[in-house]
């Protein structure tokens, strides 16, 4: 199968979205009314918490404030975000997969930033430590990877995260109506 441009510039940013959605944590944020602990957020924080986030719907959502219809509907956006991998790779067949699969990654990275450096968001920030935050690694100081710059809330798991968006939303531009 021979590709062409685009279609690498999707694959490639399937690779690094994926890395740093499941290998990278993104930031460190407390979880509302729960306790005071802080919490490492990425997407293997959000498939450990679906069962949580399922089976107590309201509890979750008085932590985050929000009424339940708009508690479902933040589940459904993170799903998007955690197989926004997926839908890049279909852009090797399709134009629409890398556009569609760049949103979220690009959202979520730049949502972090700002509240990193302006304090812009803070309700995104509270939804991500609900649904992503994971207070256990599953390798306690191995994996996931977390590569801080000094005492900075983001985390450079942010900043990959971002790079495959952005490389993704390259390739849905680049790419030709019919590859």
């Amino acid at each position: 199968m021979d590709l062409n441009g685009a279609q690498k510039l999707s694959l490639i940013a399937a690779i690094i979205t994926a890395v740093a959605t499941y290998i990278f944590y993104w930031c460190v944020a407390l979880v509302p009314v729960a306790s005071a602990d802080p919490v490492y957020v990425n997407g293997i924080g959000f498939i450990k918490n679906l069962a949580d986030l399922f089976g107590n719907p309201n509890t979750n959502a008085n932590k985050t404030g929000l009424p339940l219809v708009f508690y479902y509907a933040f589940i459904v956006i993170f799903i998007i975000l955690i197989t926004s991998p997926i839908l890049q790779v279909l852009g090797i067949k399709r134009k629409e997969g890398p556009l569609v699969g760049c949103i979220m990654p690009l959202l979520t990275s730049i949502f972090i930033v700002l509240y990193a450096l302006f304090g812009f968001a803070p309700i995104f920030i509270k939804l991500l430590a609900v649904y992503m935050g994971d207070a256990t690694p599953l390798v306690e100081g191995i994996f996931p990877i977390t590569l801080t710059y000094g005492d900075r809330f983001e985390f450079f798991g942010t900043y990959v995260l971002m790079g495959g968006g952005v490389i993704s939303l390259i390739a849905g531009l680049k790419g030709s109506r019919k590859f």
